[in-house]
């Protein structure tokens, strides 16, 4: 993980799960920059449903 762990504690709680149920993800998200992964929070701010968090959350790990 990065040197800056604050940032993990401002993962949104769906966010949060819905990584942990995707390594894939996990490993593309905590490999990123900081300024990358709060552009990544941001977006998920506009995420209305729990099939939706999964779907962004699966997009992240096809970056993996």
């Amino acid at each position: 993980m990065k040197n800056s762990n604050h940032i993990y504690s401002d993962l949104p709680m769906g966010f949060g799960a819905a990584l942990m149920q995707n390594s894939g993800a996990m490993k593309y998200f905590t490999g990123l920059d900081e300024r990358r992964q709060r552009e990544i929070l941001e977006a998920t701010h506009f995420i209305e449903s729990k099939q939706e968090m999964k779907n962004f959350v699966a997009n992240l790990a096809s970056f993996n």
